[in-house]
C-alpha cells in the first residue's frame, strides 16, 4: 500500500511539475510565434479525431473539413491526437505552401506503416527531406521518367497492350455470343498494368511462369495499400502502440515480410547476371539501374540492398497508384457516356 502510495504522489508531482513548466517557463520567443486559429471542439487526449469519424449521414472526412473551413476559414489547425495539423483549403494559400514555404512543408510525417513496410522511411515517397531524398529522387527522375528512358521503354508498353488485346480476342474466339464478348475490365486493365510496371522495375511479369514472385507481390501490394490508408491508432497516440488497437502492427510486419522476400529473391538474381548486363546480352532495366549506382558512389543514409529495394517499391506503387487512378477516370467517362461497366467488343 505505501509502495501505491508513493507511485501516485510522484505521478501527481509530475503532471504539476510540466504543468507549471509548461504555463510559467514557456520560451517568450516561441510565445511570440504567429500560431493558425485552432478549430473548436477538441477533446482531452483524442483532440478532433472524433470529427473525422463522420456523422450518421456523411461518413467522407473532406466534407467533414470543408465544413469546418466554412466555419473557422481558409486556414486553421487541428490537433490530431499527439500531432498538431493545419488544414489549408484557399488555393492561394496552397500555392504559397509549395512555392514560399516548400522547405518548410517538405518533411513527412512518421507513421507505424512507413516505418514497417517502407524499410523504416527508406522509401522516398514517404521520408522526410534531405540528401537521401534529393539523391533518390534524381534517380528516379533521370532513370525512369525522363524522356530518354521512358522511349527505351515503350517496346514494353506496346507489347504487354498488345498482349492484353489477344487476351480479349481469346476470350471472344471462345466465347462468342452473337459477335459480342464481355470482359472483366478490372481484372484486365490489372494485368496489363502489373505486368508493365513489373518488366520495367524488375524484368518480371505476371503472364510468365517462370516467376511466380509477382503474383506474390500483386496480393501484398494490395493489402500494403490498404493498411498505409488504415486508421492506426499507435499513429495519434503513439503511447497506445504497444496494445495493437486493430492487430494493424502485426498485418503490417506479415505484409512486409511477404513484400521483402520476393524483392529479396528479385535482387539475388539480378546481382547474379550482373555480368550478362554489362556486356549489353541483356536489357537494363531499373533495379539494374539503381545497382549500377550504387557500385559506382552509393546512397546516403541506408546500405545499398535497403536503398535499391526501397526505390523500386516505391517507384512500383506510386506508378501503380497512378495507372489506376487513370483507369477510375475513364470509368467516371464511360459513366457519364451512359456506356455499360463492361467491355464490349464486335469483332469481324
Amino acid at each position: 500500500m505505501d509502495l501505491f502510495l508513493i507511485a501516485v504522489t510522484v505521478t501527481c508531482s509530475l503532471l504539476v511539475f510540466f504543468f507549471l513548466r509548461k504555463q510559467f517557463f514557456t520560451d517568450k520567443s516561441q510565445s511570440r510565434i504567429r500560431r493558425v486559429p485552432e478549430a473548436g471542439g477538441a477533446w482531452p487526449i483524442i483532440g478532433h479525431l472524433h470529427f473525422l469519424r463522420g456523422s450518421k449521414t456523411d461518413q467522407l472526412p473532406h466534407r467533414t473539413l470543408g465544413r469546418m473551413a466554412d466555419k473557422y476559414g481558409s486556414i486553421f489547425g487541428m490537433k490530431l491526437g499527439v500531432h498538431q495539423v493545419v488544414v489549408v483549403s484557399d488555393p492561394k494559400l496552397a500555392k504559397e505552401c509549395f512555392t514560399t514555404n516548400d522547405l518548410a512543408l517538405a518533411g513527412r510525417p512518421k507513421s507505424m506503416g512507413s516505418e514497417i513496410m517502407c524499410y523504416k522511411d527508406a522509401m522516398f515517397g514517404l521520408c522526410s527531406y534531405g540528401p537521401y531524398w534529393r539523391e533518390t529522387r534524381k534517380i528516379t527522375i533521370v532513370e525512369l521518367l525522363s524522356n530518354r528512358r521512358i522511349e527505351m521503354l515503350k517496346h514494353i508498353r506496346e507489347f504487354e497492350v498488345k498482349s492484353g488485346i489477344k487476351v480479349i480476342y481469346n476470350n471472344w474466339a471462345k466465347n462468342n455470343l452473337n459477335g459480342v464478348v464481355k470482359m472483366e475490365m478490372k481484372e484486365w486493365f490489372g494485368d496489363i498494368v502489373m505486368n508493365t510496371l513489373g518488366k520495367m522495375l524488375f524484368g518480371k511479369g505476371r503472364r510468365s511462369n517462370e516467376d511466380e514472385g509477382i503474383n506474390r507481390a500483386h496480393k501484398a501490394i494490395r493489402r500494403f495499400f490498404e493498411l498505409l490508408g488504415a486508421f492506426v491508432v499507435g499513429d495519434f497516440l503513439p503511447y497506445l502502440r504497444w496494445l495493437d488497437i486493430g492487430g494493424h502492427e502485426k498485418a503490417m510486419k506479415k505484409v512486409s515480410r511477404e513484400m521483402d522476400s520476393v524483392v529479396e529473391e528479385w535482387l539475388a538474381e539480378h546481382k547474379t547476371k550482373r555480368g550478362i548486363i554489362k556486356s549489353g546480352e541483356a536489357e537494363e532495366d531499373f533495379m539494374d539501374v539503381m545497382l549500377s549506382i550504387c557500385e559506382n558512389s552509393g546512397l546516403p543514409e541506408f546500405d545499398a540492398d535497403t536503398a535499391i529495394k526501397a526505390t523500386c517499391m516505391v517507384r512500383f506503387f506510386i506508378q501503380l497508384l497512378f495507372y489506376f487512378i487513370l483507369l477510375y477516370c475513364i470509368i467516371i467517362y464511360t459513366n457519364a457516356q451512359n456506356l455499360p461497366p463492361t467491355f464490349h467488343s464486335n469483332i469481324d
